[in-house]
């Protein structure tokens, strides 16, 4: 049996600020908001900023609610 050897690239874990903004519809200025007041988690190269998809998927359920036909002003 031939086992294929599949591998993985640690940067797929991470996005950068436009990919992160467009996928989430938020500004430059809400990302911003989040990195200050420590919502995300963020890595600094250089000049760019990178987020792990992890933080952003536990960030999204950590907020996560359900309406139950209440008001959707909640």
């Amino acid at each position: 049996m031939e086992t294929k050897n599949i591998s993985v690239n640690p940067l797929d874990k991470w996005k950068d600020g436009y990919e992160v903004m467009k996928e989430l519809n938020i500004s430059p200025r809400t990302l911003q908001n989040w990195r200050s007041n420590g919502v995300i988690g963020f890595s600094k190269v250089g000049h760019k900023i990178y987020y792990r998809a992890q933080d952003i998927d536990e960030m999204l359920e950590s907020v996560y609610t359900i309406n139950k036909g209440g008001n959707s002003n909640e």
